[in-house]
């Protein structure tokens, strides 16, 4: 062999066995499970949580300051997946911001079923 041909197939060869270690040891991506009192659950990943509650404290914070009668902000929404003994329902989820805290709402699993970490309701 090429004095060449033997570096390339040795970078190579480092360059594959990085890559397997890289994926063998990387960590899970972190994601908040949220779980309604009906036992409907789903998982959000912690980047996006962070930014829909961002998203919607600064709507509270505008709607409050413009005096609105009711005060809520709205975060936009994301795609998840949600689950319920062994049954999967999609639904898009949002961040809301009130006087009592921020809760996570799942809109669309089922006609009417609006799904959240603080209780479940129908619209």
């Amino acid at each position: 062999m090429n004095k060449h041909t033997k570096i390339m197939v040795c970078v190579l060869a480092i360059f594959i066995v990085g890559m397997t270690l890289g994926v063998a040891f990387a960590d899970p991506v972190d994601a908040k499970t949220f779980k309604g009192k009906s036992k409907y659950k789903w998982k959000i990943s912690n980047s996006k949580w962070t930014k829909m509650k961002n998203k919607a404290k600064k709507e509270y914070k505008k709607a409050k300051k413009q005096g609105r009668a009711v005060v809520i902000g709205y975060s936009k929404g994301v795609k998840v997946t949600v689950t319920k003994a062994g049954h999967k329902y999609k639904g898009t989820a949002y961040a809301i911001k009130n006087s009592k805290g921020i809760r996570c709402e799942v809109r669309g699993v089922k006609a009417g079923l609006r799904v959240s970490n603080w209780g479940d309701y129908y619209v």
